[in-house]
């Protein structure tokens, strides 16, 4: 039997992903198809395909391709499809319209069969009519296999071999030796289909590998495994499983995707029978890892905690096994920020900094090595910052968000028309000013908030619609307006606020956008502390009021940030009204108190924070003392926390309390 596919598809390399559509629906008529061909290296095919754009007239590949194939095979099994970008069609290239004589003069010729044009706006269609085309004209109307070529002349001989044992006597050890041969055909036919999809979806982007998959879906489900199948062969259907489950998943069939991944894990369960190797290992970690991550996406966090930490035992033993590969050593590393990331999700921020530094420092090198990765290395850097918020060391957080920024900013240096890594830097250099915030570094605040202030300006000017943007611009004018209230320019934070709100009603000027709500409430909020630090008291009443009654029906819907931004307009309300000496202070309280409910279950430093100043003024002291003194233990100092700290009712330091309940000044 030959291992000679029917068809090879050969074209620029521009060109792959649009022939790759092509390949993916022969196959899913069980036609054997490869992509790309070399003469020197690799057997002479049934039928060469030219699918040609107007780039292939100066591609010297599929000039040598071409001429390499007609050296071995006639003129009339060269095929060509156009791959048109235009109404009037590609270039013909000349290797397909003429020849060299025997002078070595140019000698024009008809070129090949036209099998069909495939255009981008009717692509589905046309790669349909082409590949039915195709396979009229390379094989005889039915698509054919290698497995059914086989099947059918086998089936003939295997007549024959009856016939003749049935003579000699010998039919039981021929019919043996017939199904052996033929059941060998089929997992030889099941191994070059499952290698070709492989090569031919492998190397693909996200988008392009779930289009594959999805096409080549019902060939992958309904093929049987090889006869007598080795580690390899399953190695090679649990990938192919899980590029099928993450399609599936990604295009919202999840009764489809949890179909792959359970065929995928069955096979996996065979596989740990094995002595691992690192096919089966590679198979098996990437398996474990989507499943993880789709476990996670759909809110499961249980098992995608222990489906990705499996992924990470795969992982280490495949790195074992090569130490020095680099995929090994990137999928250790990638499996490392995975399992940070679900440490951090079930509130353990000290097992997720292990698995960050080790993952950082596998970055590190991979970087220094290849030149590649910064992004994934500043992912990480992002995540550490957040373990470190939720472990309580907010200085070190923010030196892990100033290191993310940092590495962005090289991206930039090397890409500066990246607005994806922009927007990165900008939104690196804000989360780090809230850290700076929280510490009371307002000059290293402010120097961060300055920075992604202007690189937001710069992307508001490419892309003055893009929503993403205008958010994170409206939360760093808002909190450049805070610090400079904290410093005491109160004209200039009015009209920092001034100015974001004109931005945010020149986007959206009929408030279609839901965030608007939480937007201008805050922007009440802080108008209403400028009017207050200004002695604007019936302002700054004015000003809690209406975020107040704005955040009504957020309240009730449970929006996020919304019971916070509603303690601040209490405490703004409170403060405004005791100014005022008005009588409803102690109405303004008990409706704050009972925005914090179980203050046991709040773990946000900013709430807390809050939660301790209305304890403080409704009475509740030693409980208000308690969440203070743990602020401070982790270095929260925002400048309005000490201040409220500062008031003349309250102790001045921890240290100070402590001395008035021992008696002890020491």
């Amino acid at each position: 039997m030959s291992s000679t596919p029917v068809i090879a598809l050969v074209c620029s390399d521009g060109d792959r992903a649009r022939v790759w559509g092509l390949a993916a629906w022969l196959m899913r008529q069980r036609s054997p198809v490869v992509v790309g061909w070399n003469a020197e290296t690799d057997p002479v095919p049934g039928w060469l395909v030219v699918c040609y754009s107007d780039a292939t007239v100066e591609d010297l590949a599929v000039s040598r391709a071409v001429a390499g194939f007609l050296k071995s095979a006639p003129r009339e099994r060269l095929l060509r499809v156009e791959l048109g970008g235009s109404s009037e069609g590609p270039a013909l290239p000349p290797v397909l319209a003429c020849d060299r004589g025997p002078e070595g003069l140019l000698i024009s010729l008809p070129p090949p069969l036209l099998a069909g044009s495939i255009y981008p706006e009717r692509e589905p269609a046309d790669i349909e009519a082409v590949g039915k085309k195709l396979l009229n004209m390379a094989g005889a109307g039915r698509p054919q296999t290698r497995r059914g070529l086989y099947l059918r002349t086998s089936f003939i001989a295997l007549t024959a071999a009856i016939a003749i044992s049935l003579t000699l006597g010998l039919f039981n050890v021929q019919l043996g030796n017939e199904l052996e041969r033929s059941r060998t055909a089929e997992a030889e036919a099941i191994r070059f289909a499952d290698v070709q999809l492989i090569e031919i979806a492998g190397p693909l982007q996200a988008s392009a590998r779930q289009s594959v998959m999805i096409a080549a879906s019902e060939a992958v489900l309904e093929r049987g495994l090889p006869y007598r199948p080795t580690n390899e062969d399953m190695a090679r259907r649990i990938r192919l499983l899980t590029w099928l489950a993450e399609a599936r998943d990604l295009s919202g069939n999840l009764s489809g995707a949890a179909h792959a991944y359970s065929a995928a894990m069955t096979l996996g369960d065979q596989l740990h029978d094995t002595p691992p190797d690192a096919a089966s290992l590679l198979a098996l970690a990437e398996l474990t890892t989507s499943a993880g991550i789709s476990a996670y996406r759909a809110g499961d966090l249980a098992r995608a905690r222990l489906v990705l930490d499996t992924s990470r035992d795969h992982a280490d033993a495949l790195l074992a096994l090569t130490p020095e590969d680099r995929d090994a050593r990137l999928r250790m590393v990638r499996a490392n920020v995975s399992a940070a990331v679900m440490a951090v999700e079930s509130e353990e921020p000290d097992q997720a900094l292990e698995y960050l530094h080790a993952a950082i420092a596998g970055y590190e090198e991979l970087e220094r090595e290849y030149g590649e990765y910064a992004g994934e290395l500043a992912n990480a850097l992002g995540w550490t910052a957040d373990a470190y918020r939720a472990s309580g060391q907010l200085g070190e957080a923010g030196d892990a968000r100033r290191r993310e920024a940092q590495v962005h900013a090289r991206q930039l240096a090397d890409d500066s028309g990246n607005n994806l890594t922009a927007f990165r830097l900008a939104n690196a250099l804000h989360a780090e000013a809230t850290l700076r915030v929280d510490t009371g570094d307002i000059v290293a605040a402010s120097r961060s908030l300055e920075e992604a202030s202007t690189t937001l300006e710069r992307l508001a000017v490419l892309d003055p619609e893009n929503a993403r943007y205008l958010r994170l611009r409206l939360s760093v004018e808002r909190d450049r307006a805070e610090i400079a209230m904290f410093e005491g320019s109160l004209i200039r934070a009015q009209l920092l606020v001034d100015a974001a709100r004109r931005l945010r009603m020149s986007r959206d000027p009929e408030g279609a956008n839901d965030g608007r709500v939480l937007e201008n409430a805050s922007f009440d909020v802080l108008s209403g502390q400028v009017a207050l630090a200004a002695h604007a008291y019936d302002a700054a009443a004015v000003s809690a009021a209406n975020a107040l009654a704005g955040l009504t029906r957020e309240l009730t819907s449970s929006r996020a940030n919304a019971r916070l931004l509603a303690l601040r307009a209490h405490l703004l309300r409170h403060d405004a009204f005791v100014a005022l000496g008005r009588p409803e202070t102690q109405r303004v309280l008990r409706e704050a108190l009972s925005l914090i409910g179980d203050i046991d279950t709040v773990h946000e430093l900013r709430m807390r924070d809050l939660a301790s100043r209305v304890y403080w003024l409704a009475g509740a002291r030693d409980q208000a003392m308690a969440i203070r003194t743990g602020l401070e233990e982790t270095g929260y100092a925002r400048p309005d926390f000490v201040r409220f700290w500062e008031r003349p009712d309250a102790p001045e330091t921890v240290s100070t309390l402590n001395a008035e309940r021992t008696g002890n000044g020491g």
